[in-house]
C-alpha cells in the first residue's frame, strides 16, 4: 500500500480524490491551513492542520511515495499572488520530493494555462 501525501484537497479535483482514496488507501495524508467540512468525513485520513505547512514540507512529506499536488487559486489577492501558487509552491515542493528520494510527485495546476 502506497502513502499519498496531498497538498490543497480542499478544492473540487481535492475533494473528488478523496472519497476515492478514503476507501482505498489508509496511509494518506492531506496537509491543510484550516478544518474544514470533509476533515470529519473521512476519519481514515491523517489530516494534518499547519499553517506553516510550507516551511515543514520536508517533514511532511518524509515516508511517502506519492506527493500530490493540487494547491492553486483563482483568483490573485494582496496576500496570495498567482505565482506564489502556481510556480513557487510547486518548486518548493518538488524540491523536497528530490531531497526525500520521492520519485513521484504529481501537479494538478488550475488556472488551464500552457
Amino acid at each position: 500500500m502506497k502513502k499519498i501525501c496531498i497538498f490543497g484537497a480542499n478544492g473540487f479535483i481535492g475533494s473528488n480524490l478523496l472519497a476515492k482514496f478514503e476507501k482505498d488507501f489508509f496511509n494518506t495524508a492531506l496537509i491543510r491551513t484550516k478544518r474544514n467540512n470533509n476533515c470529519d468525513v473521512l476519519p481514515k485520513l491523517n489530516t494534518i492542520i499547519d499553517k506553516d505547512y510550507i516551511n515543514n514540507i520536508e517533514e511532511i512529506i518524509a515516508g511517502h511515495d506519492v506527493v500530490i499536488n493540487l494547491i492553486g487559486i483563482l483568483n490573485q489577492t494582496k496576500t496570495n499572488s498567482f505565482k506564489y501558487a502556481h510556480a513557487e509552491i510547486p518548486k518548493i515542493i518538488a524540491s523536497s520530493c528530490v531531497n526525500n528520494n520521492i520519485d513521484q510527485f504529481i501537479h494538478i495546476s488550475a488556472l488551464g494555462a500552457n
